[in-house]
């Protein structure tokens, strides 16, 4: 359940949740983990989440890498959850340890997946509650969180409780919306009987007239009403003048404080929400003693309030509201906090604080430099320590999945980088590659880090930048350029020692030899990035790669195809990862061509629940649309047509790669139907998006559909047309889809082509249920072709082939069988195809 509680500053959101706490609601042994997002700006990427995971873990900002990892270690082993410890690495990376740091759009799913997989095993030992505060702040990463959890993990004893002020539902009006288990409360003003029930609660009766005109200044603000009052006790009612608003009336508390009093409160809103004296005395120039003694009377004063500390060592203070901070920090002049928060960074950065401080520390070096900018003062010093903090703490956020907030800081990064340094380039690199997964954009980046790494000598550098840069033309369906960049690439790594980066060049190679068919150079490659991913320890690599290597030797004839992909999907299930649903994918594809579709149907499923549970949304479509197309040869055609008409808009106008193959199996079924001018439209726009990918296990199947749809339509020079090119073309590659092998089969047989198709199965050398079907059909056999296609579960290509059979035997009996078979089969699902009594009569109804 989630549960959102939205107000102004003051208005009691925090206070809620501690009285939730305190209450019986909740049951007594129920977990609970806070965090709180600091108000850097546009948030740190998943900080409060990473404080919530070392608070259950135990973990202090002071503890190095090997107290850090021992304590997670220990934790996830308390949980009886199987599989979590295969999730350590996203929580590592989470806590700040050292941990993958592959920039892929699969990152954040994995790293979500782990992260969820965390608190539904602490749940399933006890209730847990998970409080997040001050999400207005947040970066989107954490948001989109937030939202996974509540919506993947669903049937687990979880409350997630967020706090915001309305800031959040301006940058994210549909927060919670549609979802059963979600409510935002929004906390309305005190009423003026509440309002003067608190009063009355706050003032002795010697001041009770000031409540009366309080009253209506406090306008329903329970802060107000609460820090005024304190004022009153502190100083007597005498003259005081409400101010107008809550800020106004928290700062008119800070200037009556003593003067050492206001300058520690001030130093403490450098520091952020939460310090320490240590950091206090740091920042102000004092002794530690003194910090600790006015710190106690702030906290007799109400303004601060000491918990439990994440630093060892050091007792750990907090502001009572954020709204002191803010007023406080707002006090201080611009030219004092340049060297403020210089110490602070210093301090935090001397003691060693966390695995995970980039964030924290950019923010001082930002701030710092940006009051030094605006003093003109120097900035040297100060640039170089924010352009390392924010490099740092953008590798920190890539590493997490958080790309957005990983290129925001990048960039920031970029922008204070000297032009000469050669350091630049990489980090372009990194930069680049973040805006491909962001936007696919980054090719800037990536062409000046190629050319700016070759030229420093950095091959494995420039390597890499021009692999990515293939892989973004690749997708844009730049083909020939796509090759030339991956062949620069290897000829950068051919010959120097092993890498990742070799490993990985040599990956892509694979998979996109594979993609066009060439199944021998795919396998070849594959071997050579497969073993270097064995030596180097690269399991996603090796999982991949054997995704490409199983691919290309099923594809071209090898049994043992199956068994790397088979290979390929127990690594990734291993190793948590989605990659096991590319893999599942690919088995499935695999089984389809070998004239399975059943097993092919089963596979899909698995790779679906397997995206169910990594909240995978990318592979959730990717599944959805196989399965969609899958739909005309199951004879679920109502479905197939329903999801034709409205997937493709769920992509807001980006065509996704499947929705050719959507569009031209939904014109099978128009035409079917009888809808000819429906038909010709689908058919025209799956072919011409197949057209703009150009690879050869698309545009084939769509140019066979397409040759079919038209000889439905009576337009058998256009058929005609469209068989030749896929002749051609599957002559030249040595790759037909097997499933196209089917309409490619019936068109040439109507065109009375059927040697032709005969002579392209015998050079394709390959031997599976589809291709001897189509040699029964082209053969003269379709009574034994429509048994093999009952075999395969193509009913469509069953039902035709059992109708041709009708016309060619001789036995009446035998042939009225087998067209009430196939009509029983088009009448299920509202063909118009009728009783023809011959191949003409067919065509034309």
């Amino acid at each position: 359940q989630l549960v959102t509680v939205v107000g102004p500053p003051g208005i009691g959101k925090t206070r809620l949740v501690s009285e939730l706490r305190r209450s019986s609601v909740v049951e007594p042994e129920a977990e609970w983990l806070r965090g709180r997002v600091p108000p850097y700006g546009d948030g740190t990427a998943l900080g409060a989440l990473a404080q919530v995971v070392k608070r259950f873990a135990g973990i202090l900002e002071t503890d190095g890498a090997a107290q850090t990892a021992e304590k997670l270690t220990a934790a996830v082993r308390r949980l009886p959850a199987a599989g979590l410890e295969a999730a350590s690495s996203h929580l590592r990376a989470l806590v700040g340890l050292p941990g993958a740091a592959v920039i892929s759009p699969d990152r954040s799913v994995e790293s979500f997946a782990a992260w969820r997989a965390l608190f539904e095993a602490i749940a399933a030992t006890r209730p847990l509650v998970l409080v997040f505060e001050d999400l207005q702040w947040a970066d989107d990463a954490l948001l989109e969180f937030v939202d996974y959890l509540v919506d993947w993990a669903s049937g687990h004893p979880i409350l997630v409780v967020c706090t915001a002020r309305p800031e959040l539902l301006r940058r994210r009006p549909a927060w919670g919306g549609g979802t059963p288990n979600a409510v935002t409360l929004t906390l309305p003003p005190l009423s003026n009987a509440e309002t003067a029930e608190l009063l009355a609660a706050l003032l002795d009766e010697d001041a009770a007239h000031v409540g009366v005109e309080l009253r209506d200044q406090t306008a329903g603000n329970p802060l107000y009403a609460e820090q005024f009052a304190r004022m009153i006790h502190e100083y007597g009612a005498g003259e005081l003048a409400p101010p107008r608003t809550v800020q106004a009336v928290i700062g008119a508390r800070i200037d009556i404080l003593a003067p050492v009093e206001k300058q520690l409160l001030e130093d403490a809103s450098v520091v952020g929400n939460a310090f320490w004296p240590g950091a206090l005395a740091a920042v102000g120039g004092v002794t530690r003693e003194d910090a600790e003694l006015v710190l106690h009377r702030l906290e007799q004063n109400d303004l601060v309030l000491r918990r439990g500390s994440s630093l060892a060592g050091e007792r750990e203070y907090a502001f009572r509201h954020g709204l002191v901070r803010e007023v406080a920090y707002a006090r201080v002049p611009r030219a004092y906090r340049v060297e403020k928060h210089r110490r602070a960074a210093e301090w935090l950065a001397g003691i060693g604080c966390g695995c995970d401080q980039a964030e924290t520390l950019a923010h001082h070096y930002v701030c710092a430099l940006e009051a030094a900018r605006a003093a003109a003062a120097p900035t040297g010093d100060l640039e170089r320590g924010a352009r390392s903090a924010l490099r740092a703490a953008g590798e920190h956020a890539l590493g997490l999945g958080a790309f957005a907030a990983g290129e925001r800081r990048l960039a920031a990064a970029l922008e204070l980088w000297p032009h000469d340094d050669p350091e630049r380039f990489r980090l372009l690199l990194r930069l680049g590659c973040a805006r491909v997964v962001t936007s696919t954009e980054g090719e800037a980046e990536l062409l000046e880090a190629r050319d700016g790494l070759a030229a420093a000598g950095d091959g494995e550098g420039a390597a890499e930048a021009a692999t990515v840069l293939s892989e973004l033309r690749w997708r844009r369906g730049d083909r020939a350029e796509a090759w030339r960049l991956l062949e620069y690439a290897l000829a950068l790594v051919r010959d120097a020692p092993d890498s990742p980066a070799k490993a990985f060049v040599l990956g892509r190679l694979s998979r996109q030899l594979m993609l066009s068919a060439a199944y021998e150079e795919s396998i070849s490659a594959g071997r050579q990035a497969l073993a270097l991913a064995e030596r180097l320890g690269l399991d996603e690599l090796r999982a991949n790669t054997l995704n490409s290597i199983g691919s290309s030797r099923a594809r071209s004839g090898d049994p043992g195809g199956m068994r790397d992909v088979e290979q390929a999907i127990a690594i990734g299930v291993e190793a948590n990862s989605p990659v096991a649903e590319v893999a599942y994918n690919n088995l499935a594809s695999l089984s389809d061509e070998a004239g399975d579709l059943r097993r092919a149907d089963e596979l899909l499923r698995e790779a679906r629940a397997l995206a169910e549970r990594f909240g995978d949304r990318g592979h959730l479509e990717w599944s959805d649309r196989e399965l969609a197309t899958r739909c005309y040869a199951s004879g679920d055609w109502d479905r197939l047509v329903e999801f034709a008409e409205r997937g493709p808009a769920e992509t807001d106008g980006a065509p996704h790669y499947l929705d050719a193959l959507v569009r031209c199996s939904h014109a099978l079924v128009l035409q079917s139907r009888g809808e000819t001018a429906a038909a010709l439209r689908q058919a025209s726009r799956g072919e011409k998006e197949a057209r703009r990918i150009a690879e050869p296990q698309l545009l084939l199947a769509c140019l066979a559909d397409r040759a079919f749809v038209d000889l439905l339509a009576g337009r058998t020079e256009e058929a005609s047309a469209y068989a030749d090119e896929v002749l051609e073309t599957a002559g030249r590659t040595g790759y037909l889809p097997s499933a196209a092998s089917f309409e490619l089969a019936a068109a040439l047989v109507e065109l009375g082509r059927e040697d032709e198709l005969v002579e392209l199965l015998d050079a394709l050398r390959q031997h599976n249920r589809w291709f001897d079907a189509a040699r029964a059909y082209a053969g003269g056999d379709p009574a034994n072709a429509a048994d093999l296609y009952a075999e395969i579960g193509s009913s469509p290509a069953e039902a035709w082939a059992r109708l041709r059979a009708a016309e060619a035997l001789e036995d009446r009996d035998d042939a009225e069988a087998q067209r009430r078979r196939a009509l029983a089969f088009y009448r299920s699902v509202g063909a118009t195809i009728g009783a023809p009594t011959d191949t003409k009569d067919l065509l034309r109804s």
